[in-house]
Formats: structure tokens, sequence, C-alpha cells
């Protein structure tokens, strides 16, 4: 009974007093640094797609601007864009394999040209047949060539969002097992699920990331990669979110409180400040 008369007292001590406004702003200004940080960061964890019905030049020079770990594109435009990218920090990611319907010795000799073009990345598009058959041994062959040619480079294994969420995490499992760097899926409800299926080792990819709501979630979530094109949109929605701050994000109440309970204890009785007494900080 007397603990809770002492919380009572703490409580209503506090009420009413407040910081000052200088450091009510230097708070503030704290809190916008630091939400600044993380878009930035998690922009900085972001690729954009890029193909042939697209300016090219434009989507690159925003990319990096962006800082973004890599640009998505496909062995047409491969030559294009890394002659945009010279000098760049982001990387390049070559989808190998089409739709995923050619041999697995097409699609190491798509993965050989494109890391000797100087490919940083490989995503390899497993075959549908392959994965709605359940031929598990020709999808293993199909991601041991790919990893074969690609020794120094990224390898990522791409499945598609229409099979069962079994089948994927089935899929998922395998290549994170195989030592593939990313699995990628393109962005479906729960998706964010399939980390748990991989090994520590085998990092998340989500595509088709297209609002400010998705993409915060997967990085809430802690996706490794978050593939977008929209992502110039969502930068300048989410650094407006970071401008205008709620007002109850504010630091928690100063006040002076009553003596510690140990040397009320001594004394015999409970101490009370006055409300009078109280002062702003």
């Amino acid at each position: 009974m007397e603990q809770n008369d002492k919380t009572k007292i703490s409580t209503k001590e506090t009420e009413g007093v407040r910081i000052s406004q200088r450091e009510a702003e230097e708070y503030r200004a704290y809190k916008r640094q630091k939400k600044v940080a993380e878009i930035m960061s998690a922009i900085a964890r972001s690729a954009s797609p890029i193909d042939m019905k697209d300016d090219i030049k434009k989507l690159v020079d925003r990319a990096s601007r962006f800082r973004q770990a890599a640009v998505k594109v496909t062995p047409v435009v491969f030559a294009q864009v890394q002659r945009e990218l010279l000098k760049s920090c982001v990387g390049l990611d070559c989808i190998v394999g089409g739709n995923g319907e050619t041999t697995a010795k097409v699609k190491a000799y798509e993965a050989k040209l494109a890391v000797k073009a100087g490919a940083r990345e490989l995503t390899l598009v497993l075959s549908s047949s392959h994965i709605f058959t359940g031929r598990y041994g020709e999808i293993r062959k199909e991601i041991q060539r790919i990893k074969r040619v690609g020794k120094r480079t990224k390898i990522k294994v791409w499945i598609d969002k229409k099979y069962p969420y079994p089948t994927v995490a089935r899929i998922a499992r395998l290549a994170s097992e195989m030592g593939v760097d990313y699995v990628c899926v393109p962005y479906f409800f729960g998706c964010e699920r399939l980390r748990y299926d991989l090994l520590r080792t085998c990092g998340l990819e989500v595509s088709e990331v297209e609002t400010l709501d998705d993409f915060k979630k997967m990085a809430g979530a802690g996706v490794e990669r978050i593939v977008t094109t929209r992502v110039l949109e969502i930068y300048t929605e989410w650094m407006k979110e970071a401008e205008t701050l709620p007002v109850e994000m504010q630091p928690p109440v100063k006040a002076l409180l009553p003596a510690p309970a140990a040397e009320s204890e001594k004394s015999g009785k409970t101490e009370k400040t006055p409300a009078s007494e109280l002062k702003f900080v």
C-alpha cells in the first residue's frame, strides 16, 4: 500500500511539467535526422528494374543519385546500362534464362557473357516446367551451373508467386542450402515470412514493391533487397513524413521527484515536494 502511495506521489508531481521550447526543437531535430538516416539506409538497399521501353539514362542517373544497391537488367540492355553506369557505385544485376523455359546450358552461357561483361549479380529464372512437375534434381543442376560460372558474383534465384506458398518455401530452402546469395520473389502478402526458410547466409529480395506502405513493411521486416520502379515517389513521400513529425513525438517529462525510497524510510516518513516548488527545466 505504501509503495502505491509513493507511485501516486511521483505521478502527481510530474503532471503539467514540460521541457523548454529550445529543448523541444532540439529533440525534434534529432528525431528528424534519425528518421532521414533510416530512410536513406532503406533506399540504399533497394534496386530498380530497367528494360528497353524505359528512359535508360534517366533511370541510371536516378539510381546513382540515390546510391541504390543495383539496377536489374536483361542481357539486351546490359551493355547500354553499363555505359551509363560508368564509375558509379551502383551494381549491375543481369537476369539470365529469359522466362525460364530455356535449357541449363543456355542459361549458363548467358551468365558467362554477363560475368565477362562486368555483371556483379546474376538472377537465375528457374524453369516453370521443372517447378510444376517437381523436378527438383533439374533445378539443382541449373543452380549449380550458374554458381560454377559466376564464382565471384552474387547468385540469385527467382521464384514466381504463381506457385503455392509451400512450393515457393521449398524451393527457397533448396536454393539457400545450395549457397545462393539471394532468393527473389515478387511482392505478395506474407512474402517476408520466407526469411525464416532461408539460411543466415542467404538474403531475401522482394520485387514489385510499388507503395510506400509496402516498402516500409518490407524494410521493417528486415528484407535485404527491395526492388521498385517508384523509388523517387517513395523517397519523396517518406521524406515529407520525416519533415512533419507528429506533435506527440517529444521527450519524457522532466520534473523534480521526491527523495529516494531508502532515505524516506530512514526518516520514518514520506516527504512530498510542494507543487509550488516544481521548476521548469
